[in-house]
């Protein structure tokens, strides 16, 4: 999946279970109303924007890689992913936006991690007002920690973004919308 924007699924907006999945220049945002939403046995507020699961004993292994991804939302962890040895789990992330706590594996080089306390705009707009008409803009702001991040080689095949601006000439930013100034 590339130049792609998953957002606000009032649940998981990936869920890997068994095979490869790749992610490039992905904007997967979970900023949906998170009050008392329940989907199934899950309750919003617990379902992380992005979760791998690699766990079974009996189905295919899970193998992921995020390069020149954002994952982010209203949760303090947004990236989870189940593996019963870190270390071991084969998936990449690299150049990629995480807002997450639990990501500890030596395949996860040249990320930038988002702090729960950062209050700096990583989107022009994050939230919805139906009142105001102000609807989500998962665009980067100007002062985005995502602008310029990455991975210059991953984003070769790619030279332009979703909205089909160019990514040559520039560092390539993390997801799916190159920062226009």
């Amino acid at each position: 999946m590339s130049n792609t924007e998953i957002s606000n699924c009032a649940s998981y907006c990936v869920y890997c279970d068994g095979g490869k999945h790749d992610f490039i220049h992905s904007t997967i945002a979970s900023y949906f109303g998170y009050t008392t939403i329940r989907i199934q046995t899950i309750a919003k507020e617990d379902a992380a924007a992005v979760y791998i699961n690699n766990l079974s004993k009996t189905g295919p292994q899970t193998v992921t890689s995020f390069y020149n991804s954002i994952i982010t939302g209203w949760l303090n962890n947004q990236l989870v992913v189940a593996t019963p040895f870190d270390r071991y789990y084969p998936g990449v992330f690299a150049g990629n936006y995480l807002k997450t706590d639990t990501l500890n594996m030596p395949h996860a080089q040249g990320n930038v991690y988002r702090d729960a306390k950062d209050t700096t705009a990583v989107f022009v707009n994050d939230f919805y007002q139906y009142k105001e008409y102000v609807y989500y803009d998962f665009h980067l702001d100007s002062v985005s920690p995502a602008i310029g991040i990455g991975d210059s080689i991953a984003a070769l095949p790619y030279p332009v973004d979703r909205d089909g601006h160019s990514r040559a000439g520039v560092k390539p930013d993390a997801g799916c919308y190159q920062h226009q100034p």
